[in-house]
């Protein structure tokens, strides 16, 4: 079995578990507004066990790091994994709200090359392998032609320390509001990464995120044709977790934007001062 098969066999197999869930949802805390369920778990260790068949390391959101049977991996690679979140979306899933997915990515040498998140909700399986374009379900599909602020509709996220640094994040959000045709937070990055690339909306920006919660999606981006970045100034890499993606019309002007910003905050001591932390 190729690796794209396991990994959407593993996806579709805890789709089936998030998406008729039995037991009442029982809430513990990772953190004051960072949930975890049982079913975060029970989903993990569904893809853990379909993906070690590979025989490659995982990493993965509850568990941590997961070393593989590097005698069943054809390549000799030390820095070979998989990258999952079991559910991403966890406060939608725990509230009832249909907006959640799962999300599995390969790195191979610091490379992403495989990316599957799958919605069971809508029934809707992303896929995409390197040079090989982007599927929802069985359609190629394609990031937005977009190319002005005033058309784009962009989404966005919140991490975990915003009630600590919400003036950061609003610096940010109210440029868009103003500036964009609409703007949306769902709660979930993996989905807004898939939306991204098949065109539903056509840009994705969002600070302080985790591996596992755009791995997948950011092939999914770069397969579809759109552009994908770091919003931090002294890091290229998006899985540093301060990124930017979106339609390739759109790149220089948003690049634009998030420099304006990044400028009038770092010029800003009040909003400093405030946020604590300037990651970019």
């Amino acid at each position: 079995m190729q690796l794209i098969e396991l990994a959407v066999k593993a996806a579709l197999k805890a789709g089936d578990l998030l998406s008729k869930p039995t037991e009442r949802v029982e809430i513990s805390h990772k953190g004051s507004i960072d949930l975890v369920t049982q079913y975060d778990r029970w989903s993990e260790e569904i893809i853990c066990d379909v993906l070690q068949k590979s025989g490659i390391s995982i990493l993965a959101e509850e568990q941590g790091f997961l070393k593989g049977d590097s005698s069943h991996i054809d390549s000799n690679s030390t820095n070979t994994r998989w990258i999952i979140d079991p559910i991403d979306g966890t406060t939608n899933f725990s509230h009832g709200l249909p907006h959640y997915c799962i999300s599995i990515a390969l790195e191979i040498e610091d490379e992403l090359v495989l990316g599957v998140i799958y919605d069971p909700n809508r029934k809707e399986l992303y896929r995409a392998e390197k040079g090989k374009g982007t599927f929802l379900n069985d359609k190629r599909v394609f990031a937005s032609s977009c190319d002005t602020l005033q058309n784009a509709l962009i989404l966005t996220g919140f991490a975990y320390d915003r009630h600590e640094k919400s003036d950061f994040y609003m610096h940010y959000f109210q440029y868009f509001i103003q500036h964009a045709r609409g703007i949306r937070r769902a709660g979930s990055a993996a989905l807004d990464l898939a939306f991204v690339a098949c065109g539903r909306a056509d840009a994705y920006w969002e600070f302080n995120l985790k591996p596992w919660d755009i791995a997948a999606g950011i092939v999914l981006v770069r397969e579809a044709g759109g552009f994908v970045s770091s919003l931090n100034n002294t890091h290229k890499n998006p899985l540093d977790g301060h990124i930017l993606v979106g339609s390739k019309h759109l790149q220089p002007t948003l690049h634009s934007s998030f420099e304006q910003l990044h400028t009038r905050l770092h010029k800003n001591p009040i909003l400093q001062n405030k946020t604590n932390q300037i990651p970019c």
